[in-house]
Formats: C-alpha cells, sequence, structure tokens
C-alpha cells in the first residue's frame, strides 16, 4: 500500500515537472519511457527489472517499486546503450487473455466429366508469455468424387510448453481424430515428456522433443489403450517479412510391442498477401503414417493451399 501511494506521488511529480521542464528531473541521459495501464507514459531511471516488477529510481523519492501489472510494457535498458533499448512484453493477466488466432480456409473442384469437391478449414491459436507457451488446433477436410464422399476427417489438439531454464522446457500435448475412412470412429492420444531448443532467435526456432504417452483407437477392431513414445522436431524460419517456412515430425513407436508405429509430417510456405487486413496464403504437404493399417493404405497425405486470416 506504501509503494502503491508512493508510486503515485512520483508518476504526478515525474510527470509535471517533466511537462514544466524542470532540471530536477533530469537523470544524466539515463531516462527510460515506460507506459502504464491507466494510459499516463513516464520518465524514469530503471535500475532493476524481474518478473514480478521493476524498481525506479526517483530523485524525489528514492528507489520505488513498481509492480507488473500497473505497467503496460517494461523497457529493457542495456548497459552503455539506454536509447536503443527494446521493450520486453509484460505478460497477459490471465490464460485467456494474449491469444493470436487465425483461420484458414481452402477449396477446389471441377466439374464436367468428372465431379470433384475438397474442402479444407482450420482454426489455430497461439499464445506466449515468459513462463509459458500453449497451441491449439482444430482442422476439418471434406472431399467428394462424382458425388460420393472421398474424405471426411476432422481434428483437435492442443499444446502447452512449460519454460524452464533455456534451453529446456516440459511439454504436454492431447490430440482427437475423427476419420470416416478408417477402420475405427475416433482417436485420441495424449503425451507429455522434455523440449529442447537447438536454435532458437529473431528468425528461427529448432526444437527437439522427447516424451512418451498413449492413444486408443475407438469403434475399431481393437479399442485397447496403446502406450507410445514420442519423438518430436518442431522447425519455423522467417524468411523475411513476408515468407516463413514450417515443418514438424511426430514419431510414434508402440511401447508394448516392438514393430508398429505412426508419424505424422507437415511443412508448409506462408506468405503475407495484404498486410492491412492480415490475409497470408498458405501452401503445404502434411503424411499421416501407420505401420499397422488392416487392409488399408499405411500414407494419407493431403496437399492443401488456403488463405489465411490473422487476428
Amino acid at each position: 500500500m506504501v509503494d502503491r501511494v508512493r508510486f503515485t506521488l512520483l508518476l504526478r511529480a515525474l510527470g509535471g515537472a517533466a511537462a514544466l521542464g524542470l532540471p530536477g528531473v533530469s537523470l544524466a541521459g539515463e531516462l527510460s519511457t515506460f507506459a502504464l495501464k491507466s494510459g499516463e507514459r513516464v520518465n524514469g531511471r530503471v535500475v532493476d527489472m524481474d518478473s514480478e516488477g521493476m524498481t525506479v529510481m526517483s530523485p524525489l523519492l528514492g528507489a520505488v517499486r513498481v509492480a507488473r501489472a500497473d505497467l503496460a510494457e517494461i523497457p529493457a535498458q542495456p548497459a552503455g546503450d539506454p536509447a536503443a533499448a527494446p521493450s520486453v512484453p509484460v505478460d497477459p493477466a490471465s490464460f485467456w487473455k494474449g491469444w493470436k488466432w487465425n483461420a484458414e480456409f481452402g477449396l477446389n473442384g471441377s466439374d464436367g466429366n468428372s465431379e470433384t469437391l475438397n474442402f479444407r478449414a482450420g482454426l489455430n491459436g497461439k499464445r506466449e508469455s515468459s513462463k509459458y507457451d500453449t497451441t491449439v488446433g482444430f482442422t476439418y477436410a471434406f472431399g467428394s468424387e462424382s458425388g460420393e464422399k472421398a474424405k471426411d476427417r476432422f481434428e483437435a489438439n492442443i499444446r502447452n510448453d512449460w519454460k524452464l531454464n533455456a534451453p529446456w522446457r516440459l511439454f504436454a500435448q492431447g490430440k482427437v481424430e475423427y476419420d470416416y475412412f478408417q477402420n475405427w470412429d475416433w482417436r485420441w492420444s495424449a503425451y507429455g515428456g522434455v523440449g529442447y531448443e537447438f536454435i532458437k532467435n529473431d528468425k528461427t526456432l529448432l526444437l527437439g522433443r522427447v516424451g512418451a504417452g498413449a492413444s486408443q483407437e475407438i469403434g475399431g477392431s481393437e479399442n485397447k489403450i496403446v502406450p507410445e513414445g514420442l519423438l518430436g522436431l518442431d522447425y519455423a524460419h522467417k524468411l523475411n517479412e513476408r515468407n516463413d517456412i514450417f515443418a514438424n515430425f511426430d514419431l510414434y513407436p508402440a511401447l508394448d510391442d516392438f514393430g508398429p508405429y505412426r508419424f505424422l509430417a507437415k511443412a508448409g510456405w506462408q506468405i503475407v498477401v495484404d498486410e492491412k487486413s492480415n490475409m497470408s496464403l498458405k501452401l503445404g504437404v502434411e503424411d499421416r503414417y501407420d505401420s499397422t493399417p488392416e487392409g488399408r493404405k499405411r500414407n494419407d497425405v493431403d496437399y492443401f493451399v488456403m488463405l489465411v486470416f490473422s487476428f
């Protein structure tokens, strides 16, 4: 409570003095500007900063602790070059805030000697904070040939990464699938494990994952729960401001019986088409492989071209 009162007095003192141009607030060129959620912008010298907030040194009140929850952004202050310091974003106030979403749609078909229709849609969300990375995704694909259903598939997935001391992290992920043309109706799977960042910078991410879990096919010949391992690799690279490429690979070897395994591989290229409307074009390929398909082909390969709208 005392710090909150002192902080309010500090805002008024610094804000008023800065507006009048009083020399008493000059800190020898070491002033940093930071914004509050109330809309005010304040100048002060940041002497300490951590995950809970920061300490501002005031020539009037001395050291004042500012809670992170009161800030809209925190300006980082590297030694020797405070003017060029990048800002560190504040974590969202709750799990339900800070999400970035994109909706994607693709449609193609033909008419005449042959009638085909293929439709694919998806909704994907991502939330990043200093402690967690969370992603969710929903995909639906439908296809027909000469009026007969040729594809009917739905997938929902979620994954959360707990960031430890870089480059390590823990993860948990789950998925639910429906596929009309498989010998099962539904399949669920859940896994957990450890991730390692081989490369992580502003342009490139290369993340490896090792873990274990289980899956179950419901409505098929066998409804048993199968323990499985997980070996995964995630790659993303920003070619430039308008072009991004990505690739993901997940291998699921059965742990109760040596030999059977599944894998999911996906790769794509996303191009910004219109920055004002946040519209992009995504081209990609996805391969779902099962070593024991029970009378069906082992590979299911999808190619897609989709419009993506970010919001």
